[in-house]
Protein backbone atom coordinates (compact mmCIF):
# COMPACT_ATOMS: atom_id res chain seq x y z
CA UNK A 1 0.00 0.00 0.00
CA UNK A 2 1.39 3.48 -1.04
CA UNK A 3 2.40 6.09 1.69
CA UNK A 4 0.03 8.21 0.19
CA UNK A 5 -2.58 6.04 1.02
CA UNK A 6 -1.48 4.95 4.61
CA UNK A 7 -1.34 8.70 5.51
CA UNK A 8 -5.14 9.75 4.26
CA UNK A 9 -6.40 6.67 6.16
CA UNK A 10 -4.56 7.92 9.50
CA UNK A 11 -5.92 10.86 9.20
CA UNK A 12 -9.68 9.57 8.40
CA UNK A 13 -9.18 7.77 11.54
CA UNK A 14 -7.76 10.06 13.69
CA UNK A 15 -10.52 12.76 12.92
CA UNK A 16 -13.31 10.06 12.78
CA UNK A 17 -11.99 9.45 16.43
CA UNK A 18 -11.87 13.31 17.76
CA UNK A 19 -15.49 13.78 15.73
CA UNK A 20 -16.41 11.05 18.37
CA UNK A 21 -15.02 12.76 21.01
CA UNK A 22 -16.44 16.41 19.99
CA UNK A 23 -20.07 14.90 19.44
CA UNK A 24 -19.41 14.00 23.20
CA UNK A 25 -18.56 17.19 24.35
CA UNK A 26 -22.42 18.47 23.13
CA UNK A 27 -23.89 18.26 26.76
CA UNK A 28 -21.12 20.52 27.99
CA UNK A 29 -22.14 23.69 26.22
CA UNK A 30 -22.56 24.97 23.02
CA UNK A 31 -19.46 27.59 23.46
CA UNK A 32 -16.99 24.21 24.34
CA UNK A 33 -19.17 22.31 21.42
CA UNK A 34 -17.78 24.93 18.77
CA UNK A 35 -14.80 25.41 20.38
CA UNK A 36 -13.88 21.42 20.12
CA UNK A 37 -15.64 22.00 16.35
CA UNK A 38 -12.99 24.29 15.32
CA UNK A 39 -10.05 22.61 16.55
CA UNK A 40 -10.80 19.81 14.43
CA UNK A 41 -11.65 21.93 11.41
CA UNK A 42 -8.02 23.10 11.57
CA UNK A 43 -6.33 19.72 12.36
CA UNK A 44 -8.12 18.31 9.46
CA UNK A 45 -7.12 21.33 7.25
CA UNK A 46 -3.80 20.67 9.01
CA UNK A 47 -3.35 17.20 7.65
CA UNK A 48 -4.90 17.42 4.53
CA UNK A 49 -2.08 21.09 3.84
CA UNK A 50 0.77 18.27 5.42
CA UNK A 51 -0.58 15.41 3.01
CA UNK A 52 -0.25 17.82 0.11
CA UNK A 53 3.10 19.01 1.23
CA UNK A 54 4.11 14.92 1.57
CA UNK A 55 3.08 14.15 -1.77
CA UNK A 56 5.52 16.41 -3.27
CA UNK A 57 8.72 14.81 -2.75
CA UNK A 58 6.89 11.51 -4.02
CA UNK A 59 4.75 13.06 -6.99
CA UNK A 60 8.27 14.67 -7.97
CA UNK A 61 10.13 11.03 -7.39
CA UNK A 62 7.14 9.24 -9.70
CA UNK A 63 8.30 12.37 -12.32
CA UNK A 64 11.73 11.88 -12.55
CA UNK A 65 11.25 8.36 -13.55
CA UNK A 66 9.31 8.57 -15.91
CA UNK A 67 11.07 11.53 -17.43
CA UNK A 68 14.32 9.46 -17.35
CA UNK A 69 12.60 6.58 -18.58
CA UNK A 70 12.32 9.32 -22.41
CA UNK A 71 14.36 8.60 -24.92
CA UNK A 72 16.17 11.33 -24.88
CA UNK A 73 15.06 13.01 -21.28
CA UNK A 74 14.10 16.27 -22.35
CA UNK A 75 11.96 17.83 -19.95
CA UNK A 76 12.96 19.17 -16.54
CA UNK A 77 10.84 19.91 -13.20
CA UNK A 78 9.15 23.25 -12.25
CA UNK A 79 10.10 24.71 -8.55
CA UNK A 80 7.33 23.86 -6.20
CA UNK A 81 8.18 27.00 -3.77
CA UNK A 82 9.42 24.28 -1.16
CA UNK A 83 13.09 25.24 -0.81
CA UNK A 84 14.09 21.70 0.03
CA UNK A 85 12.41 20.05 -2.51
CA UNK A 86 13.32 23.05 -5.15
CA UNK A 87 17.14 22.78 -4.17
CA UNK A 88 16.68 18.57 -4.99
CA UNK A 89 15.13 19.58 -8.50
CA UNK A 90 17.69 22.18 -9.13
CA UNK A 91 19.83 19.11 -8.80
CA UNK A 92 18.06 16.66 -10.83
CA UNK A 93 17.50 19.12 -13.32
CA UNK A 94 21.09 19.74 -13.62
CA UNK A 95 21.83 16.01 -13.86
CA UNK A 96 19.72 15.84 -16.58
CA UNK A 97 21.42 18.61 -18.46
CA UNK A 98 24.56 16.83 -18.44
CA UNK A 99 23.03 13.15 -18.93
CA UNK A 100 21.41 15.14 -22.92
CA UNK A 101 24.64 16.79 -23.25
CA UNK A 102 25.98 14.10 -22.66
CA UNK A 103 23.51 11.66 -25.09
CA UNK A 104 24.16 14.29 -27.93
CA UNK A 105 27.50 14.36 -27.82
CA UNK A 106 27.52 10.23 -27.86
CA UNK A 107 25.44 10.47 -30.82
CA UNK A 108 27.24 12.66 -32.80
CA UNK A 109 30.18 10.39 -31.42
CA UNK A 110 28.24 7.45 -32.87
CA UNK A 111 27.21 9.16 -36.20
CA UNK A 112 30.78 10.24 -36.91
CA UNK A 113 32.36 6.63 -35.97
CA UNK A 114 29.40 5.06 -38.09
CA UNK A 115 30.39 7.52 -41.30
CA UNK A 116 34.24 7.19 -41.06
CA UNK A 117 33.47 2.62 -41.00
CA UNK A 118 31.39 3.32 -43.89
CA UNK A 119 33.51 5.74 -45.81
CA UNK A 120 37.28 4.69 -44.66
CA UNK A 121 38.82 2.62 -47.84
CA UNK A 122 39.94 -0.30 -44.81
CA UNK A 123 37.84 -3.39 -44.70
CA UNK A 124 36.47 -3.57 -40.88
CA UNK A 125 35.65 -6.94 -39.06
CA UNK A 126 34.27 -7.13 -35.81
CA UNK A 127 33.25 -10.46 -34.08
CA UNK A 128 30.84 -11.32 -31.10
CA UNK A 129 31.29 -12.62 -27.66
CA UNK A 130 31.08 -16.18 -29.17
CA UNK A 131 33.57 -15.55 -31.79
CA UNK A 132 31.39 -15.30 -34.71
CA UNK A 133 30.95 -12.38 -37.39
CA UNK A 134 28.60 -9.68 -36.22
CA UNK A 135 29.50 -7.04 -38.50
CA UNK A 136 31.19 -5.95 -41.60
CA UNK A 137 31.58 -2.59 -43.20
CA UNK A 138 30.90 -2.26 -46.71
CA UNK A 139 34.64 -2.21 -47.65
CA UNK A 140 34.80 -5.84 -46.64
CA UNK A 141 31.76 -6.96 -48.60
CA UNK A 142 33.24 -6.26 -51.24
CA UNK A 143 35.14 -9.43 -51.30
CA UNK A 144 31.79 -11.33 -50.67
CA UNK A 145 29.41 -12.86 -52.94
CA UNK A 146 26.92 -12.29 -50.44
CA UNK A 147 27.64 -11.49 -46.31
CA UNK A 148 25.55 -14.18 -45.07
CA UNK A 149 28.77 -16.34 -46.49
CA UNK A 150 30.49 -15.09 -43.22
CA UNK A 151 28.46 -13.78 -40.84
CA UNK A 152 26.69 -15.46 -38.04
CA UNK A 153 29.57 -18.19 -38.59
CA UNK A 154 33.12 -18.41 -36.85
CA UNK A 155 35.69 -17.47 -39.67
CA UNK A 156 37.41 -21.01 -39.78
CA UNK A 157 33.65 -22.11 -40.37
CA UNK A 158 33.39 -19.11 -43.50
CA UNK A 159 32.49 -20.13 -47.36
CA UNK A 160 35.03 -17.98 -47.90
CA UNK A 161 39.17 -18.44 -48.32
CA UNK A 162 40.12 -14.96 -47.48
CA UNK A 163 38.15 -14.99 -44.48
CA UNK A 164 39.38 -18.63 -43.34
CA UNK A 165 42.82 -16.86 -43.95
CA UNK A 166 41.98 -13.91 -42.20
CA UNK A 167 40.83 -15.40 -39.16
CA UNK A 168 44.30 -17.36 -38.50
CA UNK A 169 46.21 -14.29 -37.81
CA UNK A 170 47.09 -14.18 -34.47
CA UNK A 171 45.62 -11.47 -32.07
CA UNK A 172 47.47 -8.73 -31.48
CA UNK A 173 49.45 -9.05 -34.05
CA UNK A 174 49.81 -8.41 -38.38
CA UNK A 175 50.11 -10.53 -40.73
CA UNK A 176 50.21 -10.33 -44.95
CA UNK A 177 47.43 -13.06 -45.97
CA UNK A 178 47.42 -13.82 -49.70
CA UNK A 179 44.43 -14.41 -51.71
CA UNK A 180 43.89 -15.66 -55.07
CA UNK A 181 47.30 -16.01 -55.79
CA UNK A 182 48.11 -12.42 -56.60
CA UNK A 183 45.75 -10.31 -53.41
CA UNK A 184 48.01 -9.42 -50.67
CA UNK A 185 46.04 -7.77 -47.91
CA UNK A 186 47.33 -6.32 -44.58
CA UNK A 187 45.59 -7.84 -41.73
CA UNK A 188 45.89 -6.63 -37.88
CA UNK A 189 44.07 -8.34 -35.27
CA UNK A 190 43.28 -6.74 -31.86
CA UNK A 191 40.36 -6.49 -29.09
CA UNK A 192 37.77 -3.99 -27.79
CA UNK A 193 36.10 -3.81 -24.70
CA UNK A 194 32.37 -4.45 -24.97
CA UNK A 195 30.21 -4.40 -21.74
CA UNK A 196 33.64 -5.33 -19.31
CA UNK A 197 34.14 -8.00 -21.80
CA UNK A 198 36.67 -8.28 -24.82
CA UNK A 199 35.69 -8.50 -28.27
CA UNK A 200 38.03 -9.26 -31.44
CA UNK A 201 37.68 -7.37 -34.22
CA UNK A 202 40.34 -7.39 -37.86
CA UNK A 203 40.93 -4.55 -39.90
CA UNK A 204 41.88 -5.31 -43.35
CA UNK A 205 43.93 -2.78 -45.80
CA UNK A 206 45.00 -4.36 -49.72
CA UNK A 207 48.22 -3.41 -50.72
CA UNK A 208 48.20 -5.37 -53.62
CA UNK A 209 48.74 -1.75 -55.95
CA UNK A 210 51.18 -0.87 -53.16
CA UNK A 211 53.49 -3.81 -53.14
CA UNK A 212 53.08 -4.31 -56.86
CA UNK A 213 53.90 -1.08 -57.30
CA UNK A 214 57.19 -1.29 -55.47
CA UNK A 215 58.32 -4.77 -56.78
CA UNK A 216 57.80 -2.99 -60.23
CA UNK A 217 59.87 -0.06 -59.23
CA UNK A 218 63.04 -2.38 -57.96
CA UNK A 219 62.89 -4.69 -60.66
CA UNK A 220 62.68 -2.01 -63.53
CA UNK A 221 65.91 -0.08 -62.32
CA UNK A 222 67.49 -3.56 -62.21
CA UNK A 223 65.96 -4.71 -65.81
CA UNK A 224 66.97 -1.20 -67.07
CA UNK A 225 70.68 -1.36 -65.63
CA UNK A 226 70.89 -5.10 -67.05
CA UNK A 227 69.83 -3.73 -70.40
CA UNK A 228 72.41 -0.65 -70.74
CA UNK A 229 74.97 -2.63 -69.63
CA UNK A 230 74.15 -5.97 -71.56
CA UNK A 231 73.59 -3.90 -74.97
CA UNK A 232 76.80 -1.87 -74.52
CA UNK A 233 78.93 -4.58 -74.21
CA UNK A 234 77.06 -7.03 -76.70
CA UNK A 235 77.44 -3.98 -79.44
CA UNK A 236 80.95 -3.74 -78.80
CA UNK A 237 81.54 -7.07 -78.66
CA UNK A 238 79.63 -8.11 -81.93
CA UNK A 239 81.32 -4.74 -83.67
CA UNK A 240 85.05 -6.69 -82.96
CA UNK A 241 83.46 -10.05 -83.84
CA UNK A 242 82.71 -9.17 -87.25
CA UNK A 243 86.30 -7.16 -87.49
CA UNK A 244 87.71 -10.73 -86.53
CA UNK A 245 85.47 -12.78 -88.56
CA UNK A 246 87.11 -10.42 -91.26
CA UNK A 247 90.34 -11.81 -91.13
CA UNK A 248 89.33 -15.46 -91.68
CA UNK A 249 90.15 -15.13 -95.56
CA UNK A 250 94.07 -15.12 -94.22
CA UNK A 251 93.64 -18.65 -92.63
CA UNK A 252 93.82 -21.40 -94.62
CA UNK A 253 91.21 -23.06 -96.18
CA UNK A 254 91.00 -26.15 -93.54
CA UNK A 255 90.70 -23.85 -90.79
CA UNK A 256 88.43 -20.59 -92.34
CA UNK A 257 84.72 -22.79 -92.24
CA UNK A 258 85.26 -23.71 -88.84
CA UNK A 259 86.81 -20.43 -87.72
CA UNK A 260 84.26 -18.65 -89.08
CA UNK A 261 81.02 -20.82 -87.77
CA UNK A 262 82.68 -20.51 -84.41
CA UNK A 263 82.66 -17.00 -84.49
CA UNK A 264 79.00 -16.81 -85.98
CA UNK A 265 77.53 -19.20 -82.81
CA UNK A 266 79.32 -16.29 -80.47
CA UNK A 267 77.82 -13.16 -82.46
CA UNK A 268 74.52 -15.50 -82.41
CA UNK A 269 74.65 -15.77 -79.07
CA UNK A 270 74.91 -12.24 -78.16
CA UNK A 271 72.27 -11.35 -80.68
CA UNK A 272 70.16 -13.72 -78.40
CA UNK A 273 71.05 -12.06 -75.33
CA UNK A 274 70.40 -8.06 -76.67
CA UNK A 275 66.76 -9.67 -77.61
CA UNK A 276 65.86 -11.35 -74.62
CA UNK A 277 66.91 -7.88 -72.71
CA UNK A 278 65.24 -6.12 -74.77
CA UNK A 279 62.11 -8.15 -74.12
CA UNK A 280 62.83 -7.82 -70.67
CA UNK A 281 62.24 -4.49 -70.25
CA UNK A 282 59.34 -4.28 -72.62
CA UNK A 283 57.67 -6.01 -69.58
CA UNK A 284 57.86 -2.88 -67.82
CA UNK A 285 56.90 -0.84 -70.75
CA UNK A 286 53.56 -2.36 -71.94
CA UNK A 287 52.42 0.15 -74.63
CA UNK A 288 49.00 2.47 -74.12
CA UNK A 289 45.37 0.35 -73.96
CA UNK A 290 44.06 1.14 -76.96
CA UNK A 291 40.75 -0.29 -76.10
CA UNK A 292 37.96 -1.23 -78.33
CA UNK A 293 34.30 -2.82 -78.36
CA UNK A 294 35.61 -7.51 -79.21
CA UNK A 295 33.64 -10.29 -79.46
CA UNK A 296 35.13 -12.98 -76.62
CA UNK A 297 34.43 -15.61 -78.31
CA UNK A 298 36.94 -15.53 -82.13
CA UNK A 299 39.73 -14.13 -80.05
CA UNK A 300 39.37 -17.48 -77.30
CA UNK A 301 38.35 -19.60 -80.71
CA UNK A 302 41.87 -17.90 -82.14
CA UNK A 303 43.75 -19.16 -79.60
CA UNK A 304 43.03 -22.87 -79.60
CA UNK A 305 44.07 -22.79 -82.96
CA UNK A 306 46.94 -21.08 -82.37
CA UNK A 307 48.14 -23.51 -79.30
CA UNK A 308 46.65 -26.20 -80.70
CA UNK A 309 49.71 -27.33 -82.54
CA UNK A 310 51.65 -27.11 -79.24
CA UNK A 311 49.53 -28.90 -77.21
CA UNK A 312 49.71 -32.04 -79.60
CA UNK A 313 53.55 -31.69 -79.19
CA UNK A 314 53.61 -31.70 -75.44
CA UNK A 315 51.16 -34.81 -75.56
CA UNK A 316 48.04 -32.56 -73.67
CA UNK A 317 44.63 -32.11 -75.08
CA UNK A 318 42.92 -28.99 -75.87
CA UNK A 319 39.09 -28.72 -75.43
CA UNK A 320 37.51 -25.98 -75.88
CA UNK A 321 36.46 -22.82 -76.37
CA UNK A 322 33.23 -24.09 -75.07
CA UNK A 323 30.41 -21.24 -74.64
CA UNK A 324 27.59 -21.09 -71.80
CA UNK A 325 25.45 -18.01 -73.43
CA UNK A 326 26.28 -15.44 -76.46
CA UNK A 327 29.26 -14.39 -74.43
CA UNK A 328 28.50 -10.35 -75.23
CA UNK A 329 31.33 -7.82 -76.64
CA UNK A 330 33.59 -6.19 -73.97
CA UNK A 331 35.66 -3.34 -74.23
CA UNK A 332 39.37 -4.66 -74.06
CA UNK A 333 42.32 -3.74 -76.53
CA UNK A 334 42.51 -6.91 -78.46
CA UNK A 335 46.24 -7.18 -78.96
CA UNK A 336 47.61 -6.75 -75.20
CA UNK A 337 44.24 -9.60 -73.93
CA UNK A 338 45.73 -12.03 -76.61
CA UNK A 339 49.37 -11.48 -75.75
CA UNK A 340 47.80 -12.03 -72.13
CA UNK A 341 45.56 -15.64 -72.90
CA UNK A 342 48.29 -16.64 -75.23
CA UNK A 343 50.62 -17.06 -72.03
CA UNK A 344 47.83 -18.46 -69.63
CA UNK A 345 47.43 -20.84 -72.41
CA UNK A 346 51.22 -21.58 -72.91
CA UNK A 347 51.14 -21.82 -68.88
CA UNK A 348 48.45 -24.23 -69.11
CA UNK A 349 49.89 -26.53 -71.11
CA UNK A 350 53.16 -26.41 -69.71
CA UNK A 351 51.70 -27.49 -66.53
CA UNK A 352 50.55 -30.73 -67.62
CA UNK A 353 51.99 -33.86 -68.27
CA UNK A 354 51.51 -36.36 -71.49
CA UNK A 355 47.76 -37.45 -71.11
CA UNK A 356 46.64 -34.35 -69.77
CA UNK A 357 43.97 -31.93 -70.70
CA UNK A 358 43.59 -27.75 -70.97
CA UNK A 359 40.08 -26.24 -71.03
CA UNK A 360 38.74 -23.27 -72.39
CA UNK A 361 35.69 -22.00 -70.95
CA UNK A 362 33.76 -18.85 -71.53
CA UNK A 363 30.41 -17.83 -69.96
CA UNK A 364 28.57 -14.53 -68.61
CA UNK A 365 25.76 -13.25 -66.05
CA UNK A 366 24.08 -10.37 -66.17
CA UNK A 367 27.10 -7.90 -65.80
CA UNK A 368 29.94 -9.77 -66.34
CA UNK A 369 31.59 -12.13 -68.77
CA UNK A 370 33.22 -14.84 -67.31
CA UNK A 371 36.83 -16.48 -69.28
CA UNK A 372 38.37 -19.37 -67.46
CA UNK A 373 41.23 -21.64 -68.19
CA UNK A 374 41.54 -25.06 -66.72
CA UNK A 375 44.86 -27.26 -66.67
CA UNK A 376 45.03 -31.10 -65.59
CA UNK A 377 48.40 -29.83 -64.16
CA UNK A 378 47.92 -29.03 -60.60
CA UNK A 379 51.09 -27.44 -59.92
CA UNK A 380 50.08 -24.79 -58.11
CA UNK A 381 49.38 -27.05 -55.44
CA UNK A 382 52.76 -27.32 -54.64
CA UNK A 383 53.41 -23.66 -54.83
CA UNK A 384 53.38 -21.30 -52.19
CA UNK A 385 50.91 -18.89 -53.39
CA UNK A 386 52.47 -15.32 -51.93
CA UNK A 387 54.84 -16.05 -54.85
CA UNK A 388 52.84 -16.26 -57.24
CA UNK A 389 52.61 -13.17 -59.48
CA UNK A 390 56.28 -11.92 -58.32
CA UNK A 391 58.66 -10.64 -60.82
CA UNK A 392 61.44 -13.24 -61.65
CA UNK A 393 59.58 -16.60 -60.16
CA UNK A 394 58.99 -19.94 -61.95
CA UNK A 395 58.47 -23.12 -61.21
CA UNK A 396 60.16 -24.23 -64.90
CA UNK A 397 63.68 -25.58 -65.08
CA UNK A 398 64.24 -23.10 -67.97
CA UNK A 399 61.13 -20.03 -67.22
CA UNK A 400 62.15 -16.67 -66.75
CA UNK A 401 59.75 -15.90 -64.34
CA UNK A 402 58.12 -12.82 -65.99
CA UNK A 403 55.09 -14.42 -68.23
CA UNK A 404 52.44 -14.07 -65.08
CA UNK A 405 53.75 -10.80 -64.68
CA UNK A 406 52.74 -9.55 -68.30
CA UNK A 407 49.30 -11.21 -67.70
CA UNK A 408 48.87 -9.50 -64.21
CA UNK A 409 50.04 -5.58 -65.86
CA UNK A 410 47.98 -6.22 -68.57
CA UNK A 411 44.42 -7.46 -66.47
CA UNK A 412 45.00 -4.73 -64.11
CA UNK A 413 45.48 -1.66 -66.73
CA UNK A 414 42.24 -3.01 -68.53
CA UNK A 415 40.73 -3.09 -64.54
CA UNK A 416 39.56 -6.48 -64.82
CA UNK A 417 39.21 -9.24 -61.75
CA UNK A 418 41.65 -12.49 -62.04
CA UNK A 419 42.56 -15.13 -60.02
CA UNK A 420 45.06 -18.38 -59.96
CA UNK A 421 43.66 -21.40 -58.20
CA UNK A 422 44.17 -24.72 -57.50
CA UNK A 423 40.42 -26.13 -56.88
CA UNK A 424 39.59 -30.46 -57.37
CA UNK A 425 43.14 -31.23 -58.11
CA UNK A 426 42.92 -28.80 -61.28
CA UNK A 427 44.35 -25.48 -61.84
CA UNK A 428 42.30 -22.80 -63.02
CA UNK A 429 43.08 -19.30 -64.02
CA UNK A 430 39.60 -17.01 -64.01
CA UNK A 431 39.18 -13.25 -65.59
CA UNK A 432 35.90 -11.69 -65.29
CA UNK A 433 35.11 -8.62 -67.18
CA UNK A 434 31.90 -6.27 -67.27
CA UNK A 435 29.94 -6.67 -70.47
CA UNK A 436 30.05 -3.49 -72.85
CA UNK A 437 27.40 -0.84 -71.98
CA UNK A 438 25.91 -1.38 -75.61
CA UNK A 439 25.50 -5.15 -74.79
CA UNK A 440 24.09 -4.91 -71.65
CA UNK A 441 21.34 -2.17 -73.41
CA UNK A 442 20.58 -4.65 -75.96
CA UNK A 443 19.88 -7.15 -73.38
CA UNK A 444 17.71 -4.88 -71.84
CA UNK A 445 15.72 -4.19 -74.97
CA UNK A 446 15.61 -7.92 -76.03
Amino acid sequence: MKLKTLFSLYLLWLHLGLAGLVYLTLDLGTREFILCEGFLLVSLICGVWLLYKLNLPLSFLHAAKDLLAEEPPGTQLVHQDVPELDQLMDVYNGLLRRLHEEQLRLGEQRGIYHELIESVPIGLLILDFEDRVSSLNPYAEQWLDSPTQVLGKPLAESDHALFQAIGQVPLHSSQVVVWRGFKRFFVRASTFYDRGFTRRFYLIEDRTREMQETERAAYEKLLRTMAHEINNSVGATNSLLQTVRSFGEVLEPSDREPFKEALDVVIHRNTRLSHFTRELVQVVKLPPLHPVEDEVGPLLQRIALLMSARAEEAGVQMLGPTFQGVCSKVLWDPDQMEQALLNIVKNAIEACEPGGSVTITCAENSDKVRIEVWDTGNKLGLTDASQLFKPFFTTKPEGQGIGLVLIRDILQAHGFDYALESLDGRTRFLIEMPRSVVSVQQSAIS
